[in-house]
């Protein structure tokens, strides 16, 4: 019971970084708008409404993040919206002018809100955006009600990742930012992480805690922000993605370090018909931070024909082609040293204790990591045996694709895969420790595919491997 909530003290500081300052209600009084409040079904309370562009014909919904701001946070882009849109937004219930109180602000139950609201006051079917948890928000919604989003938006989405994958990324962050604690960091992020790792592993009841108007009082003080962010960072998408069939334009920021960029990666790899824009000069709200560029980036999106969004996506799609070059004869290594970066094709390429090294951008044949710490990106590995070895070793690999008889050898090594694809043959995963190892291999998955002849599925979650387990 001591880690479960060690953990969800985590979580819950985890979910305060999300939350914007609380603003006085700034609604723009454009001639051709309206506010009021509704009563609503789904949380029984009244929720502010805010409609802009009255006499447009196509409706925006716009969904807003956590914070006491609610709507406002969309205010620097509902005016150039409106010249063109029926735009249509609202504070969440337990956000902005809507009612508060001791609910389950779940992504799930948004969803049934907005729901009624497109219900009530949408004409015909929606462009959707949606911000961090409104992003997340957004996603279920379009995945769900397939038929009746035509376009869908995505900035700087929170949720999404594992929460102990997320909460690493916090403590690099921090201490990343810490210059002056050297080696001392490093050591320090390796016992927070093995700290995680440990933790991951007992089964938190989200459901207890979320479902239930005591555990919620007790541990989240019955405030409106913590639940929904705790809902937010539990909430396993994983499901959802393949189901958005809307063309969908990720927009996110250059330097957010709220919503990692990973996270845009994992989404653009992984959604059918997506294409990311990373915005330069830009954090977590870039829609306040550079609303010019945003706007324009989000009108052309939605003025496009499907045919012309349809040849944009082929021409800027993040993943590389599944097929591995014929002619791929480069060999590569790194042997004890720090901060090798190795882009392009590998027939077969070697790590033997280094430490932060970056693979990226191309497709190898073999991949053999041994006593270091990686991360590998945007990878295309594919063998007739196995395509990826690790050993005694840590890595982090995001939107890429694994194909072998055994896809995944791991030994005594931790590996974090998000939006990840793997195919065995034989076995996707296989722990090849003898009984007896001191450390037994773990594997975290955000959003990542599994295919073999034991395991197909969409992955989320926390799995220690004993010696001879396999997915």
């Amino acid at each position: 019971m001591v880690a479960r909530l060690t953990l969800l003290s985590w979580l819950c500081l985890v979910a305060s970084c999300f939350v914007l300052p609380a603003q006085a209600d700034t609604w723009l009084k454009l001639t051709d708008s309206r506010k009021e409040k509704i009563n609503e079904p789904v949380f029984q309370g009244k929720a502010q409404i805010y409609e802009a562009g009255l006499k447009q014909r196509q409706t925006v919904v716009l969904v807003h993040g956590l914070g006491g701001t609610g709507a406002g946070d969309m205010r620097e882009i509902i005016p150039y919206l409106a010249k063109h849109f029926h735009v249509l937004t609202f504070d969440l219930p337990g956000f902005g002018q809507s009612d508060a109180g001791n609910k389950l602000y779940s992504p799930e139950k948004y969803v049934q809100f907005i729901r009624y609201v497109v219900k009530q006051r949408a004409k015909g079917s929606i462009y959707l955006l949606g911000h961090s948890m409104g992003g997340l928000i957004a996603l279920r919604y379009a995945a769900t009600y397939h038929n009746e989003v035509s376009r869908l938006i995505l900035v700087s989405v929170a949720g999404v990742l594992h929460r102990v994958s997320y909460s690493k990324h916090l403590v690099a962050l921090g201490l990343g930012q810490v210059s002056q604690l050297g080696s001392l960091g490093q050591r320090i992020s390796g016992m927070v992480n093995h700290m995680m790792d440990k933790l991951a592993a007992r089964r938190l009841p989200d459901e207890l805690v979320l479902l239930t108007p005591v555990t919620r009082q007790k541990l989240f003080n019955g405030e409106a922000s913590k639940i929904a962010g705790y809902a937010m960072i539990v909430d396993d998408v994983s499901a959802f993605i393949p189901k958005v069939q809307a063309p969908t334009l990720i927009i996110w920021g250059e330097d957010d370090n709220i919503a990692p960029l990973r996270t845009a990666k994992l989404l653009g790899f992984n959604l059918p018909n997506a294409r990311l824009v990373v915005l330069d000069r830009s954090g977590h709200v870039p829609m306040k931070e550079r609303p010019e560029r945003f706007t324009a980036l989000v009108l052309k999106h939605l003025s496009m024909s499907d045919d012309a969004l349809r040849q944009a996506q082929r021409s800027e799609r993040y993943a590389l082609a599944v097929q591995m070059p014929k002619k791929t004869v480069r060999r590569g290594q790194c042997r004890d040293t720090r901060g090798r970066v190795f882009e392009g094709d590998y027939a077969l390429l070697i790590i033997d204790n280094c430490q932060d090294v970056l693979v990226r951008n191309g497709h190898i044949g073999q991949l053999v990591i041994r006593d270091s710490s990686a991360e590998l990106e945007n990878l295309r590995l594919r063998s007739k045996g196995t395509a990826l070895q690790v050993i005694r070793s840590d890595i982090q690999m995001t939107a890429s694709h694994i194909q072998g008889q055994t896809a995944i050898e791991m030994a005594q090594s931790r590996a974090d895969l998000a939006g990840v694809h793997v195919v065995g043959d034989k076995a996707a995963i296989k722990e090849i420790s003898k009984a007896g190892a001191a450390l037994p291999s773990s594997v975290i998955f955000s959003v990542s595919r599994i295919e073999s002849p034991a395991t197909f599925s969409y992955l989320h979650g926390y799995r220690q491997l004993l010696p001879g387990a396999a997915l």
